[in-house]
């Protein structure tokens, strides 16, 4: 107390309430908008007094900051027609803040992202990815009591196609006779359940086109050559998830005609 008599305070966050009187001068760490009133209880040939206007003191939010660089990517990733974690590590932010992401994925064009939809994820373990292509990812932090959010630079991760291995089939025929039709013998390097067509518990692969299989043309041009040995090729084909590799088809299968 002093000689006009014991000072007072209660105060309020925002629309809050009002806490209950106390002599205990008002602190407060987390941001906001305080509203601060006073009481003077009388004392002797003192009146008490009451403020009639609230003293109002702020305490502004933080800027957030988040660090998230190339360096949280996973490098080295390679399609296996599983969900692959696509973070190495997690974004970290200020203020113990837990960042939440965004996600793009984009099949061949890194350049044009154009239209492409962002998936939001919650937390890192949940940043994935499984098919081949490249994937933007961006780190968030929303507005909290005591920071304002913030979104970090966005980086790029890559999931690199598998090489699909191609053999083809020989073949032979007598003079004469028609060509037979060319196929593939073998591929090599599907990965888990991915196959050339659907077949029991094998699945075609995503976006899967045969390649194109054709015997040597001579010179001449026509289409039933002398008798000899001519290469079986392939060429072209397709698929979301591999590329193919045509080393051991082009001038490896041979095309006898007896």
């Amino acid at each position: 107390g002093s000689t006009y008599g014991t000072l007072y305070y209660s105060y309020k966050v925002g629309s809050g309430a009002y806490s209950e009187w106390s002599t205990t001068v008002p602190s407060a760490k987390d941001a906001g908008t305080y509203s601060i009133k006073w009481k003077v209880e009388g004392k002797g040939q003192y009146n008490g007094q009451e403020s009639t206007t609230d003293i109002e003191a702020t305490i502004s939010p933080v800027a957030s900051e988040i660090t998230f660089t190339a360096a949280n990517g996973a490098t080295g990733l390679k399609y296996d027609a599983t969900e692959q974690p696509l973070l190495a590590s997690a974004a970290t932010a200020t203020l113990g803040a837990t960042p939440t992401y965004k996600v793009q994925y984009n099949a061949t064009n890194l350049d044009d992202w154009s239209g492409v939809t962002a998936t939001a994820k919650a937390t890192s373990d949940l940043v994935k990815g499984i098919n081949a292509g490249f994937y933007r990812i961006e780190a968030l932090v929303a507005d909290g009591g005591n920071y304002t959010g913030t979104t970090s630079k966005i980086i790029t991760v890559q999931i690199e196609k598998r090489t699909l291995y191609v053999t083809t089939k020989a073949e032979t025929k007598a003079y004469g006779a028609p060509d037979p039709t060319f196929t593939i013998a073998e591929y090599r390097g599907f990965q888990g359940n991915d196959w050339y067509e659907n077949d029991g518990t094998k699945v075609k692969a995503a976006g899967f086109v045969a390649p194109t299989v054709t015997r040597e043309i001579p010179a001449s041009g026509k289409a039933h050559q002398n008798v000899g040995t001519y290469k079986i090729s392939a060429s072209a084909g397709a698929a979301d998830n591999y590329v193919f590799d045509f080393t051991e088809a082009t001038g490896k299968s041979v095309f006898n005609n007896l």
